[in-house]
């Protein structure tokens, strides 16, 4: 009967100490360099931070060049797009308010209008979307990047 107790009594405890190294928080000890990336990409998502991203792009590329995954060509062309879209981003920075929200909904609507004219959205649909854009936009302080809702992929 001890023997059944000492059994049991083992495998409870090692049943609570793997449910317990299961609950430990995660700790990122992978030696990738992109494991480290997807966390600070999660947290720059988050916070809106488009040159940020830019700038963790950029690095993929090059992660990607010294695998052996492209070109030299092929990575200074992806980084050549990447520097045209964070000058963007930097003019866009140095609008004023009123400026963003009317540089933005003129964007956005221009997006809209063609995928209404590609047939990819129905007009109503792209209607709808001005309008949910136009109402976010104005509600924006202007400050940062506003929140548009989520992304649809």
């Amino acid at each position: 009967m001890t023997i059944k107790k000492s059994i049991l009594t083992a495998a409870l405890v090692t049943s609570l100490a793997a449910g317990s190294v299961v609950a430990a928080p995660t700790v990122n000890v992978s030696p990738t360099p992109l494991a480290g990336t997807l966390k600070v990409a999660e947290l720059c998502r988050e916070q809106r931070d488009p040159i940020k991203m830019l700038e963790m792009k950029k690095e993929r590329v090059q992660q990607k060049y010294k695998a052996g995954e492209i070109t030299r060509q092929e990575a200074d062309e992806l980084t050549a797009k990447l520097d045209a879209k964070i000058k963007k981003v930097e003019e866009f920075n140095q609008l004023k308010p009123e400026e963003k929200k009317e540089w933005l909904l003129n964007h956005l609507t221009e997006k809209v209008n063609r995928k209404v004219k590609e047939g990819k959205i129905s007009e109503e649909k792209g209607r709808e979307m001005v309008e949910h854009f136009t109402e976010k936009i104005n509600e924006w302080d202007g400050k940062g990047y506003p929140d548009l809702g989520k992304r649809r992929r």
